[in-house]
């Protein structure tokens, strides 16, 4: 049976470097930055944010991002600017003709890894730009690259300890289940349970695998959904609110606008607009009655036998 490319063993890969750079975001700039490849993002400053698509988190000193390729990450700096060191890899598995997009689902993807001991991280992250010549000049950087991998996800497991593989496969049921029954009244006791863990054990589980908890997690679903949906449709607030799982009116106001940076009817608004604005003024006024009708090519004389006159049309049909 041919393996699956998004779900080879470790043993099954090797990792390329492409390149290893310094990215800044100016103070109280924005900064959007993409990459075709996979990507670590390695901060060593306590100033500004990041967002990865709905999610906004505070930049702290140590932090690291793992990002797939053609991941968004956005940077907004604050009082001080901010500094990250960017890692481009490309991973391929053994007889492949192309990099793998995603590893496995057990790679901690877009999730916060805060490594303490900054020493070998900046040691290693400083080996990874090594200028040595002679026949080691290749290796080393390669052997670096693959440590600083070990290194995040030794980090990442270590919170909860290594889960097992039955463990993790529950925790991504439950995250497979919030997808489906988002509008409905959810527990953690209840995903949990369904887990098989402990109350306590689940959430920290989840929290490293999500890099949030679960009800934050289910929050911020539920604020995606209400994005789509007041962008298409014009219903009461309480009715969205409702339909993607908020009892409370004013909490879902209160959150959506703590996520999205602006108020739910402004948003829908905005998205509206943003459409019509799309949409030709032609066709936008196709019901409108026409008062004037100028014709070229061979147009004229259907209009004339409809008794249609044009107030213009070609020279050589005017003087015929």
């Amino acid at each position: 049976m041919p393996k699956d490319r998004n779900t080879f063993p470790d043993k099954a890969m090797h990792f390329v470097l492409d390149d290893t750079s310094l990215l800044e975001c100016r103070r109280e700039e924005r900064l959007l930055y993409q990459s075709s490849r996979h990507l670590i993002v390695a901060f060593f400053v306590d100033s500004g944010r990041y967002r990865i698509f709905n999610t906004e988190r505070q930049i702290k000193r140590g932090l690291c991002l793992l990002l797939p390729p053609g991941c968004e990450i956005e940077l907004m700096g604050d009082e001080e600017s901010i500094q990250c060191h960017l890692i481009s890899f490309d991973v391929w598995g053994w007889g492949d003709q192309e990099a793998l997009s995603i590893v496995n689902e057990s790679w901690p993807y877009c999730r916060p890894i805060t490594v303490p001991g900054l020493t070998q991280l900046l040691d290693t992250i400083h080996r990874l730009k090594s200028t040595h010549h002679g026949g080691s000049s290749r290796i080393r950087p390669m052997i670096a690259l693959q440590e600083l991998i070990c290194l995040l996800l030794e980090q990442y497991e270590q919170p909860v300890g290594l889960m097992v593989s039955g463990e993790t496969n529950n925790i991504r049921m439950t995250i497979r289940y919030l997808a489906e029954h988002y509008s409905e009244n959810i527990t953690v006791e209840k995903l949990a349970s369904m887990a098989g863990m402990s109350r306590p054990k689940y959430s920290a589980a989840f929290q490293v695998y999500m890099g949030k908890k679960p009800l934050e997690y289910l929050n911020s679903l539920r604020i995606e959904k209400a994005t789509k949906l007041l962008s298409q449709f014009d219903q009461p607030l309480r009715e969205i609110a409702r339909q993607v799982g908020f009892n409370d009116e004013y909490y879902f106001n209160k959150r959506f606008t703590q996520d999205v940076g602006m108020p739910p009817r402004m948003y829908a608004n905005i998205s509206r607009s943003s459409v019509q604005e799309l949409i030709p003024s032609s066709v936008a006024n196709l019901s409108s009655r026409p008062r004037r009708i100028v014709v070229t090519g061979s147009m004229t004389g259907e209009l004339l036998v409809l008794g249609i006159k044009p107030v213009g049309a070609a020279l050589t049909i005017i003087m015929n």
